[in-house]
């Protein structure tokens, strides 16, 4: 059966949502945009992160089925509107949420590292660029991405070309689909041990939770715990399904859209005090206090930048920070 499962998943077309939030990473800031944004934003978004995804995309191939080049011109509309918004409204949300959310997992990485760990693990990892980023910056760390292998597949070669063909010894890919397959028993037969159980590790989890059920949400951090030290961190983003009855509705009709393209929501929590319990349960001290996981509290505001960016502007609340307890 597992078999079975991995060759469907390897005929299954790449990930569309993991190329929808690189392109809208690659996108970076207009150029029309003001001075003072083009500050706030290039402070915000961590360094090479638009040049380096742009690079990865630039690898992809571009043989989308036409339901995906439908969706493209779709998402091509959405990206001309949002920039009329830039133009004549300065609406630049979804600018400086995109920045937030990379900073957020840039710096809580490297801080896991400066703390002492020696492995990083991205799960789910698309096309994001973070092992790109700091695999030569930490040569004594191990950096592997997991993902399913229709995706990763592209994305290895991507990174191979841009790396002059040689994937180096401290950057790794393992394919896993977490509905079938153990991150654990996966990482073990991939990487040949290369992985160390006991060695102090970072875990993250960027965009991935709404797309796995409870039960494997609760797998991989299991998974996690047994495959590093006491107090490795796990980094994760989450979405709260809130608001009134009506406003729930209305997001669960909308996130079917998702499923159209072979990537269904399968978590949608009511309330951050669930996701704490998750975690609780599963042997983790979670952090979501505002000065580390609210991106306002955290950058706009220290940085001075409030006089421009209001609160209303930024996301909040979609972070969390957990360590795994002995």
């Amino acid at each position: 059966m597992a078999n079975n499962n991995a060759e469907s998943m390897a005929s299954k077309a790449p990930s569309w949502t993991a190329r929808m939030v690189a392109n809208d990473v690659s996108d970076g800031l207009p150029s029309f945009a003001s001075a003072r944004l083009h500050t706030i934003f290039n402070s915000l978004m961590p360094p090479e992160t638009v040049a380096l995804t742009s690079k990865v995309l630039e690898k992809i191939p571009n043989n989308l089925s036409l339901f995906s080049h439908v969706l493209l011109f779709i998402r091509n509309v959405t990206v001309f509107f949002r920039k009329q918004f830039l133009l004549f409204l300065s609406s630049d949300q979804n600018y400086l949420n995109a920045a937030i959310r990379k900073r957020i997992v840039y710096d809580e990485v490297v801080a896991a590292i400066d703390n002492g760990a020696l492995q990083v693990l991205i799960l789910g990892a698309g096309y994001d660029v973070l092992c790109l980023q700091l695999h030569r910056k930490y040569p004594h760390v191990l950096f592997v991405e997991v993902d399913q292998q229709n995706t990763q597949s592209i994305k290895r070669k991507a990174i191979a070309d841009i790396c002059d063909g040689v994937i180096p010894e401290n950057y790794a890919f393992v394919s896993v689909d977490f509905r079938y397959q153990s991150v654990e028993v996966e990482l073990e037969s991939q990487l040949s041990g290369a992985w160390k159980p006991n060695l102090k590790s970072v875990a993250v989890a960027e965009g991935l939770w709404p797309y796995l059920t409870e039960q494997a949400i609760r797998e991989s951090l299991r998974a996690f715990k047994s495959i590093s030290s006491a107090g490795s961190a796990y980094i994760f983003t989450y979405f709260v399904l809130g608001g009134t009855p009506m406003q729930q509705r209305l997001t669960e009709e909308s996130t079917k859209i998702f499923a159209l393209v072979g990537e269904p929501v399968r978590y949608l929590p009511r309330s951050k005090q669930e996701i704490e319990a998750l975690l609780s349960n599963e042997g983790y001290q979670v952090d979501m206090s505002a000065d580390r996981t609210n991106g306002y509290m955290r950058y706009i505001v220290p940085a001075g930048f409030h006089d421009y960016v209001k609160p209303n502007r930024v996301l909040s609340n979609y972070f969390g920070i957990a360590d795994s307890c002995a």
